[in-house]
Order: structure tokens, then sequence, then C-alpha cells
């Protein structure tokens, strides 16, 4: 079904949508559907483009939208008052589709948060809805943050003193924390839509009176699969087809067969301020014959003096990992450069290439993808530096080098050896798993003894000579992660990894890193505290400022190179952090 994006929503403080319609003029109705914050928006977003896609083609007009602060819309997470924003962000989104479609009839799909947020706008704005689907509802905004607190301190969130939550990618102010605690769906006391389906998971079984008017008269089903749909990374979520379909089903029964015009509005291009407060102004694009999706973020009022493309990772898209390519974007532009992110095909809201799968990992149209876009956005490869991270990481040095691009900066990849495509799906392993040496260690009860040695001879590889991990690469014992690396022999290029992640390089790679550093032209930096993907706060504002100051290195007029910046390549980020095994590069 057609979808396309614009912006909505109050001047100055633009919020971001995709219309997906059906075809003709003429639809049944509209279904507004309300996304959840946080990790659960980065894990849902796949399958809320496919319940807009299958409303369309049952008639109706669909719109997916992102709140204040969140996905492509203006603001940041970290902005006070996000509850406030967020329900004026559903009365924006229901205000917008209200102008496409007049009096035909709207329901709305919430999923998790989304839909206690558009429960609170019915309640106080009693808005004239045909029907409710209320998919995993959080039934408690003080229950939900108290989750996001817990699942914070695992991925090494700090605990702040003064009530807000340092959340996986995500920092919650203390009065969004607050005003949260006041939604509740046991105070709703009036059901909030003509009809309504709830969607509960079959191990979290709500009562009557947790879903107070919610609960009133509606069909309440059990559905299976949330977990492995929402508390997983989201390469290993599935997909909820079976969910997805039921909704369909619903909506399609519930919404009259008569149909009225419907006029859709798109405005591609919005003006708002960074960060810093400095104006930029963003364009919603279609690209090239494939119609990839790009958002391409400019200065309003600096010159622009290089381009930026940021990849997906994984099959994350295009606001990057947890909204880090969102919020650098417009840093970077209010800066001076020109920065695209970019959807690759078959991953975000891009289409699948013909006979090609969607949601693939080290997809091998991906360089093509990158090309496309390079060539239909008018992008020129001198002046363009391209970041990934993970699976982006790899695309980077690959199409970094097909492109002789000015520049790379490819953080925490697993390896940049060529890669076998890697479907989306619970299959997907994080790194190498070998069971047998488990099971049999476990058999013969040497569990504790061989943690001790493996801790004894990882803590050893590093310090090996360069030249053995060259003969045990050599003899095929060792796969080299830097192989890809060493094709840019023009690029300059910034390797960042974290401990886990710079392991690799440190051993396997380690010859091949040695012969990088002699062009001058690459640097690599190991820093202790930075995991795969940077959820705590403090990493993100870390990975930011080492890319930030690297990008800073790239701008023009560049200094003259001498004998001298050869010698001391990767000295010249001046950052407060620790470079650890520096030194060892070169043995």
């Amino acid at each position: 079904m057609p979808s396309e994006p614009t912006w909505f929503g109050p001047v100055g403080r633009r919020l971001a949508g995709w219309v997906h319609t059906p075809v003709g003029t003429s639809a049944r109705g509209a279904v507004l559907i309300c996304p959840p914050t946080g990790l659960e928006y980065v894990n849902s977003h796949r399958a809320l483009v496919r319940l807009a896609d299958m409303a369309a083609h049952v008639g109706l007009v669909a719109f997916r939208f992102d709140y204040d602060g969140t996905g492509d819309s203006a603001g940041a997470m970290a902005d006070a008052d996000r509850v406030e924003a967020w329900r004026g962000s559903v009365r924006h989104a229901l205000a917008y589709l209200r102008s496409v479609v007049g009096s035909a009839p709207i329901g709305v799909v919430g999923l998790r948060l989304g839909l206690t947020l558009v429960a609170d706008v019915a309640r106080s704005d009693s808005p004239d809805l045909l029907t409710m689907v209320a998919w995993d509802p959080v039934l408690s905004g003080r229950r939900f943050f108290r989750e996001q607190t817990a699942l914070g301190q695992l991925v090494g969130g700090e605990i702040l003193p003064d009530g807000a939550i340092d959340a996986p990618g995500f920092r919650y102010e203390a009065s969004t924390v607050e005003a949260a605690a006041e939604l509740d769906m046991a105070t709703l006391q009036e059901r909030p839509a003509a009809t309504v389906l709830v969607l509960h998971r079959s191990r979290r079984v709500p009562n009557a009176r947790q879903l107070g008017g919610l609960g009133v008269g509606a069909t309440i089903e059990a559905i299976d699969g949330q977990e492995e749909f929402l508390d997983v990374a989201s390469p290993q979520a599935t997909q909820p087809t079976a969910t997805v379909e039921r909704i369909t089903a619903w909506l399609d029964a519930t919404f009259p067969t008569t149909r009225l015009p419907f006029h859709a509005w798109y405005e591609s291009e919005a003006t708002f301020p960074s960060s810093d407060g400095t104006l930029v102004t963003e364009r919603l694009l279609r690209v090239g014959p494939m119609r990839l999706v790009a958002v391409e973020t400019v200065s309003g009022t600096t010159e622009t003096h290089q381009s930026v493309m940021l990849l997906n990772n994984a099959v994350e898209h295009h606001v990057g990992p947890v909204r880090l390519w969102t919020d650098t974007a417009r840093a970077w532009a209010a800066a001076g450069s020109r920065v695209v992110r970019v959807d690759l095909s078959g991953i975000g809201d891009s289409p699948t290439r013909p006979n090609g799968t969607e949601d693939v990992m080290y997809a091998p149209d991906a360089i093509a993808d990158v090309q496309e876009f390079v060539r239909e956005l008018n992008l020129r490869p001198d002046e363009l530096t391209l970041v990934g991270l993970c699976s982006g990481a790899h695309l980077a040095v690959h199409a970094g080098a097909a492109l002789s691009a000015q520049s790379v900066i490819a953080v925490n990849p697993i390896s940049t050896e060529d890669m076998e495509p890697l479907p989306a799906g619970p299959t997907v392993k994080f790194g190498p798993r070998r069971d047998w040496p488990r099971n049999l260690l476990g058999k013969l009860k040497l569990h504790d003894a061989a943690r001790k040695i493996a801790r004894a001879v990882r803590a050893l590889l590093p310090h090996l000579p360069a030249f053995m991990w060259r003969l045990a690469v050599g003899t095929r014992l060792a796969h080299s992660p830097a192989t890809g690396l060493t094709a840019l022999t023009d690029t300059e290029t910034l390797l960042l990894c974290g401990p886990e992640d710079s392991y690799r390089f440190l051993t396997k790679g380690k010859w091949d890193l040695r012969k990088l550093r002699s062009n001058g032209r690459f640097r690599f930096m190991a820093v202790h505290d930075l995991a795969h993907v940077p959820m705590p706060y403090r990493q993100r504002v870390l990975v930011t400022q080492i890319m930030t100051e690297f990008l800073e290195l790239q701008r023009p007029p560049a200094p003259a190179r001498d004998e001298a910046h050869g010698a001391n390549a990767g000295d010249d980020l001046q950052l407060a952090l620790s470079v650890e095994h520096d030194g060892r590069l070169g043995k």
C-alpha cells in the first residue's frame, strides 16, 4: 500500500508521521497507531509498519507517528515534562487524521505506553472514537518506570539522585517520571471508545480493577509471543504476525463498509532548533527508483562543508541505536555538515528489493543501496563520511572502500571481513557459541577450573607479538576481523570499540592493525566503558564526543600532512578517556 512521510503539529516543534493510504481516493475510515517508548519503540517499528500496511489494505487510512522528542520528531527524550508533550503529540496526530478523512470514523491502536497515553487523552478530550485496540497495555505509568529503572541498571545505567531515570538508551527527567505516576488505567471511569479490544500477555492477565473503564464491555483476549517480540535485543525479535492479523481482522469487522473521500496532505520539510538552539532543517525523502527512505538534516544558518551518511545498525530504522543517529545528525548539521540518515532496502521504512528479504544484516545489496543514495542525493565521495555501528560499521568499511570515501567511522564492528547475510530473528547469536566444550566440562565437573584457565589465556593473548597472529591467520587457525579495513588505503578511518569488540582486533587482527597504523590515516580507540550498543547516557555522550572530534578533523581546510603526523596517528584526538592497549599495536 502507498505510504508517505510527513511533518505535522506545531510550527517550530514539528512531529514526524507516516501516512498509509488505501488504493483510490476514498476510505472506510482511519486508524491512529500509537507506538510505545524506549527500547519497545525500537523493537516494534517493523510490526507497526506491517499493521499500517494491512489496515490500508482493508480500506483504512493508517497514520503512524513519533511523539515529541522521539524518533524523527523535534525535541529530545531528556526534555522536561515528556508526558504532557506526548499527550500533546497524540492530540496533534488525531487532529491531522481528522483533517485527512473529514467525518469518516476514526479508531486507535495503542501498543504498551502508547495505549496508556491515547486512553488518557480520550478521557480528557472525549474524541469520537469508533474503536480502541489496547495491545499489551501499560496499566500503570508508575509500574512502567520501575521497569525502566531496573532495565537501566542491567545495562550499566547510573542511579540518579534527583528522581530521573537512566533507562536503556534514554534518560527520563524527574518531571516525566513524576507525571507518569498519574497514568493509571484503574482510574479510567468510562469506556474510551464505542468498542474496545484488549490484547494482554497470556502470562500477565489484568483484572477488572486494573483495566478500569477500558475493560467495560470490552473484548478481552490473550496473545502469545510478546516477550519474544519486545523483551529481547532488536535483532532477535520475533515479529508478532498472528497479533497483527488479529488486530487487522478486528478493524476490518468494526469499520463500516461505506467509503468516504479522503485528502491526505504531506509536508516533506521542517525547521526547528537543534539541542544548542541552532536552527536545522530536515527533509523526509524518498530516493531513487527504489524509493528508499532518507532523512536529510542541514543547518538553516551555517554553510555546509562536508557530508555524512549514518547507516542502519542491525535492522533498526534510521533513527539509529536508540535514537543516537537523530540526535547526532542534528548536532552535526548545526555545526555545518549535511547529514543523511538512511534506511537500506528491506529495513525500516524502505521497500525490499525484488526477490529480496526484509530485515537482513550484511545484505548483499547493501553497498548498492549506499551507492544509490550517494548518486541520487548528489553526495561527493571525497567529501563524505560513512558512519555505522555493528553491521552498519561493517557496511561503512566496505562501502567506504567501494566509493573511496573521504572518511569512515566504524563503531563496534564484530568483524570487517566478508560476512554471510544474517536474517533477523530468534536464531541470531551474538558471537560464536560452542556448546560441546561446555557440555563436556559440565560432565567432568571442571567448570570452575576451565573458567580460571580461560581468563588467564584471554589476558595473555593480546600480549602475543603481532607476527604470531600473522602466522595464525596465514595458516587459517584464526580469522582477522580487520581484513576489510586494509582496503581503506586512501580513507581516513576511525575504529572505535568497547572492550569486548576491541579484543578481537587486538588479538586476531593485531598484524593488520599494525599495518594500518603505518599509513597515517587510521585511528583505533579502545574505550573501557563502552558496551556494544551504547545504552547508558554517559556512553552515548562519550561516543558522540569522539565521533564529533574525528569528524572535525575531516573538515576543510585540512592540515598539511607530514612525517610527524603519520608517526603519531590517533594521538590527535585529545579526549579525556582511557585508550587501552594502544601501545601494543606496534609489536
